[in-house]
């Protein structure tokens, strides 16, 4: 279910991020090639093919890290207030 939720907001989303759409739809076991077809009408509950494989994850997204001074200062700031953990 969570798949197939996933694989609509991809087909959604390709107009918008279309780099990012076609990772999300690529890492479901889907071709490239297919992800080129797609129109919006694909975006409509379905179930995934039977057998569908999935490959290794990757990540979409590269993940940012903060240089140490930020934290350093983001630290001081807020202290010990246990709403910013």
């Amino acid at each position: 279910m969570c798949a197939q939720a996933t694989r609509i907001c991809s087909i959604l989303l390709s107009p918008i991020v279309p780099d990012t759409s076609r990772k999300v739809y690529t890492q479901l076991g889907f071709s490239e090639a297919q992800f080129e077809k797609l129109t919006l009408d694909d975006a409509v509950w379905r179930d995934l093919p039977a057998g569908q494989t999935l490959p290794d994850p990757e990540g979409v997204f590269s993940r940012l890290e903060a240089p140490n001074e930020v934290l350093m200062t983001l630290c001081s700031t807020l202290g010990d207030n246990p709403a910013w953990i």
